[in-house]
């Protein structure tokens, strides 16, 4: 051993290690340069959504336009908008609330700085607009418009349909949910979680098979905006070193809502479904704030196999990994 030492500390074993820590300095230095450079770049673009929307032209109300309350709901839906309160803060998406024959409606950030849209209240009698108001000042409006539905999403070559939520608007249950199903430890992390991998490992060992990933919900992020679904051990360490540089550009809150955003759940019709605000209109017929905590389940159990957990194809499995969810979030609160 202490040959092996002196050896070690001679004058040109010590200078070839140090040219190999210095070389591997340089390698690590200049791939963390370039995947910080690739992330920054999606960033500017307006986070990691490269999507492009196609939207029909804006809906035109006027008064004594023949329309029921019911059929004005149902274009709001398609539009993208959620119930809720129709408050004076901004969100990326559009809000409406009723009262009674009043559907009071607030475009969302990108149409009233795009399109020039503005918060209109409508009342309906008789299954027409008997009235056009200004929220704000009262004052009657001869017309007013509505954001154009939303017809797909192209991304990738594939036709998708999602609304975008802030997380302001993603309730408690579902936040839980998804939370529970996919990473247990999302706010404690710095985008890699060392123990939910190595609980990973043990699963698959005791199944002798690919169980569980062990991914973070920041390195799913990065999986689906960035690289490709191979399971290799290159792919793996690029999605690792790109999930801790993320982290330290966004913050925890930022980072799950894009990722409430933009997931895949499954498809409708000719459709992929990406979010959950969408989600919940595809399989519900609800806006998220009235999902109930059974269906924030199931949604989030939907996230791991979306095809494979559709309760279309097999609802007694779509049921089993509700309950699975479900015992998850009673284990992390018990």
């Amino acid at each position: 051993m202490r040959l092996i030492g002196r050896r070690l500390l001679e004058p040109r074993v010590v200078f070839v290690f140090g040219l190999i820590a210095i070389g591997c300095f340089a390698v690590t230095l200049h791939l963390y340069s370039q995947l910080s450079r690739e992330i920054d770049s999606r960033l500017q673009g307006g986070f990691l959504d490269n999507s492009v929307g196609i939207f029909t032209s804006p809906y035109k109300l006027a008064v004594g336009d023949r329309l029921g309350k019911d059929e004005l709901i149902e274009y709001l839906h398609a539009a993208g908008y959620q119930q809720g309160a129709a408050s004076e803060d901004e969100s990326s998406s559009g809000v409406y609330s009723v009262d009674g024959n009043t559907v009071s409606i607030r475009p969302g950030r990108e149409a009233s700085l795009q399109l020039n849209l503005r918060p209109v209240r409508v009342d309906l009698s008789r299954e027409r607009v008997s009235a056009l108001k200004d929220p704000a000042t009262g004052k009657s409006l001869g017309s007013a418009e509505i954001e154009g539905e939303l017809l797909a999403s192209v991304r990738g070559g594939n036709r998708s349909k999602k609304v975008n939520v802030t997380f302001q608007e993603i309730p408690e249950n579902l936040k839980n949910a998804v939370l529970a199903a996919e990473d247990r430890r999302f706010f404690n992390h710095l985008g890699i979680d060392w123990r939910g991998i190595a609980r990973a490992f043990y699963a698959d060992i005791a199944e002798g098979q690919i169980v569980q990933g062990g991914s973070t919900i920041t390195q799913q992020l990065i999986k689906n905006s960035f690289l490709s679904s191979d399971r290799t051990f290159a792919r793996k360490l690029k999605e690792s070193a790109m999930a801790v540089i993320l982290e330290s550009r966004l913050s925890k809150e930022e980072i799950f809502t894009i990722y409430c955003n933009d997931v895949y759940l499954g498809q409708n019709g000719t459709f992929a479904v990406h979010g959950f605000a969408e989600a919940a209109q595809v399989y519900f017929d609800k806006g998220l704030a009235d999902l109930s905590l059974s269906q924030s389940a199931f949604l989030a159990g939907l996230i791991h196999a979306p095809n494979r957990y559709s309760a279309q194809r097999d609802l007694g499995r779509a049921v089993e990994r509700r309950n699975t969810v479900l015992d998850s979030m009673v284990a992390i609160n018990a």
